[in-house]
């Protein structure tokens, strides 16, 4: 009982009670994934909730016109109306972080996706990264070892350094990125999944999420199905994620 309560009060701890009133807009156009709201001033690149039937949908400002707050939803406008209440969500530009989330699949925003249950991230960092100086970056000395000995042999890659695996579709570029997480001499694995075919982002959350390697990854997974803006948050989150380790 004691290791339950335990996490919850060290929570609790760390909570600070925010009694600022709530700020609230109200939607005034939309036109396509393009929102307008009134009466609502916030900087660019915060994410807010929007009143929807009994949930909400979510949507991250990008501008401004005429007096008004311009938005871009992160979802389905079906079922919108005018006049829906808008209220501003989060700090702008941060996204959740922590150790929370290894061992779990989230999607662009930071939500899990496998059925887990919540995730309480206690940590945020700048969903566009922390820039470094050119000479703050390590040089590529140390090779890396992916675990597919024909990559180490014929296709070596260096500590901190970017590849691009580019090929067409069903080629088997998840396939080849699964076997690399699997092998790889890593910590932590961090997989993001963008613009995939939902059926294959189900496949690799299956065959990767299973027995050790689990404990020490993170995948982030937005299908080719859903808002370009989303897929883009996807990218940002897996970045952050990254960095944060």
């Amino acid at each position: 009982m004691l290791n339950f309560i335990e996490p919850l009060l060290d929570g609790m701890a760390l909570c600070e009670p925010d009694f600022t009133p709530p700020r609230y807009g109200l939607l005034a156009a939309c036109d396509g994934g393009m929102l307008e709201v009134s009466g609502l001033s916030v900087p660019i690149g915060t994410q807010c909730r929007i009143a929807h039937g009994s949930g909400s949908l979510t949507a991250e400002t990008i501008g401004f016109r005429n007096g008004r707050t311009l938005m871009m939803l992160l979802g389905d406008p079906v079922l919108l109306r005018p006049g829906a209440k808008v209220r501003p969500e989060g700090r702008p530009g941060m996204v959740p972080v922590g150790e929370a989330f290894l061992g779990r699949a989230v999607d662009g925003e930071g939500k899990p996706i496998d059925g887990r249950g919540p995730i309480n991230g206690r940590h945020e960092w700048p969903a566009g990264g922390v820039r470094s100086a050119a000479l703050d970056r390590s040089p590529v000395r140390v090779s890396f070892d992916t675990g597919v000995r024909a990559l180490n042999a014929l296709t070596t890659f260096g500590v901190g350094q970017r590849i691009g695996i580019m090929a067409g579709s069903g080629v088997g570029k998840s396939v080849l990125l699964d076997m690399i997480a699997h092998g790889a001499e890593a910590e932590i694995v961090i997989v993001g999944l963008i613009g995939e075919r939902a059926r294959e982002v189900s496949d690799f959350v299956e065959r990767h999420m299973q027995g050790a390697k689990r404990e020490r990854s993170v995948i982030v997974a937005v299908p080719a199905d859903h808002a370009p803006n989303l897929r883009i948050r996807g990218a940002m989150m897996a970045t952050a994620l990254a960095e944060y380790f």
